[in-house]
């Protein structure tokens, strides 16, 4: 362990060191590109000819660099054009540097006021030097002995390389599989259900995926970082990877910079991440001990804890939000405000009904119209709550079929709660029956009553009692109320209450002349 301990932190030294190589390289790569007082200079194959210090016209001088160093690599590289060519034609203003009427540079008298000297002796001094120089790079350039041994340095790069990516790809096979194993035990543990164990899979599949990507960077890196050799190896291709070099390190300056200039801006967006995180823990913890009971707020019932804690994580991640919003990176853009404020028009143009639903979650919420596991009647749909959320309430049916009900329309209905007088007092359910005047009332009342209580979950106190509803043409209509402190055996209630009547009034011989009437209580 202490050896993986070791390779781990000298893998992060190196890399620490690396890092700050290339960034210095970078910055040197940068400044040496400003074309500030000292100029920017003008190349052959790594090597510097001279510096430009001013623009002509539209060019700056990094652009009159550049087309310079082009134009002498496009020369230097063409093995058939003699080198007598170069000529030198004089201007009022300026002087042109040629081969074979093709403008290589131009000389001016603000180049020449610079370096010191007249203009024609300027634009004769960096023509002997463009010629000398062209000349030599194209016999390097094209020299078998240079050729060979770039091939032979190739060979011995390939070799190496070979070997390392292979020798680096086991090792990284071998810690993956041993800080997996450290991490994931791919044996069940003692006492773990067979759940745990399949449970693990899923995130050794992702460490899996994640040392794969690893080896595949790896392996890129290294070999970009053979192209890179093997061009520098060959004159001819040396200014490509000497080009792709300087503008990686450039691109690295630039993040660097960025990075850099964005910092205090990062360090405030992560204090403003860490006070949100503590101080949502702390209302979770506030709202836990409520919800538990060990904390008591007067006027507040325990079972909003989980929605008020739910709305206040809202509220506090969105005043973060707002604050961190002026220190996002880009936010100060035109491209980042009108995105920002057209996703926000998309938003309010497209969540009218469920801003209305979650509003109506809220008020249902704090008014306190039913509980979870409450039966109700909402609109034509009676069952258990299953599920509050802002958005919806779920409510499973007596037929065991889940609805889901706007909780816009939730708040416009008007809300039946079976369970809420059902633990204290016990809720009234009742039916219906029709006898003819021939029997008399006091009988069929007591039968009534002693049908309620052979049925069970009918309670005794308070008594069931019997009404007479209304005195018809040909018969009388009586409702039996019982009371239940079991609303959710609502169905069932009712059902075993039907067949003791039917039962109670056979044997008492009596008569039930019309069909029985079912009223839900309220």
């Amino acid at each position: 362990m202490s050896d993986r301990l070791a390779v781990g932190i000298l893998a992060r030294l190196f890399a620490v060191a690396f890092v700050g190589l290339l960034l210095a390289m970078a910055s040197g790569t940068a400044a040496s590109q400003t074309g500030d007082a000292g100029g920017v200079p003008v190349r052959l194959d790594g090597k510097e000819l001279f510096r430009i210090h001013r623009g002509v016209g539209p060019l700056s001088a990094q652009d009159r660099a550049k087309l310079s160093e082009a134009r002498l690599y496009d020369l230097a590289l063409n093995p058939f054009r003699p080198p007598g060519e170069f000529s030198l034609r004089e201007f009022e203003i300026h002087s042109e540097l040629l081969y074979a009427d093709e403008l290589i540079m131009s000389v001016t008298d603000e180049d020449a006021a610079v370096a010191g000297i007249p203009r024609s002796q300027l634009a004769a001094e960096r023509l002997e030097l463009i010629r000398s120089e062209v000349t030599a790079r194209r016999a390097e350039y094209f020299r078998p002995r240079t050729l060979l041994l770039g091939l032979l340095a190739t060979a011995a790069l390939t070799v190496v390389m070979w070997f390392v990516i292979g020798f680096v790809r086991r090792r990284l096979a071998v810690r993956a599989a041993a800080l997996m194993a450290d991490v994931i035990p791919d044996e069940k543990v003692p006492g773990e259900a067979e759940t745990g164990m399949m449970a693990r899979l899923p995130v050794r599949h992702a460490l899996g995926r994640a040392v794969l990507a690893v080896r595949t960077g790896v392996l890129l890196a290294a070999i970009a970082v053979y192209l890179f050799a093997v061009m520098s190896f060959f004159p001819r291709s040396r200014f490509i990877a000497d080009e792709l070099l300087e503008r990686l390190l450039v691109v690295l300056a630039t993040v660097w910079n960025g990075f850099a200039g964005y910092l205090p801006n990062l360090i405030f967006l992560v204090v403003i991440v860490l006070i949100t995180y503590a101080v949502i823990r702390l209302v979770r913890f506030l709202f836990k001990e409520v919800e538990r009971g060990s904390l008591s707020l007067p006027g507040f019932e325990p079972e909003w804890s989980v929605p008020t804690y739910k709305i206040a994580s809202f509220l506090i991640i969105a005043l973060a939000l707002i604050m961190a919003f002026p220190y996002l990176p880009g936010s100060q853009s035109q491209a980042f405000q009108a995105v920002s404020l057209f996703l926000g028009l998309l938003i309010s143009l497209s969540s009218s009904s469920a801003i209305s639903n979650i509003i109506a979650g809220v008020i249902l919420t704090y008014t306190g119209a039913f509980r979870m596991g409450d039966r109700v009647k909402i609109a034509d749909a009676v069952g258990d709550v299953v599920g509050k959320t802002l958005l919806v309430t779920r409510v499973r049916t007596i037929k065991n079929v889940d609805i889901a009900i706007p909780n816009a329309l939730v708040l416009s209905s008007h809300i039946v709660n079976y369970s809420r007088a059902a633990r204290a007092e016990g809720v009234i359910l009742h039916t219906s029956v029709t006898i003819g005047y021939n029997s008399q009332w006091r009988q069929i009342h007591e039968l009534l009553i002693a049908a309620a209580k052979k049925t069970a979950d009918v309670i005794d106190e308070p008594a069931p009692f019997v009404l007479q509803t209304s005195l018809d043409d040909f018969y009388v209509t009586y409702e039996l109320n019982v009371y239940t402190r079991n609303p959710w055996r609502m169905a069932v209630i009712y059902s075993d209450l039907h067949l003791n009547i039917q039962d109670t009034f056979n044997e008492a011989g009596v008569e039930i002349i019309a069909a029985l009437r079912i009223h839900s209580g309220r």
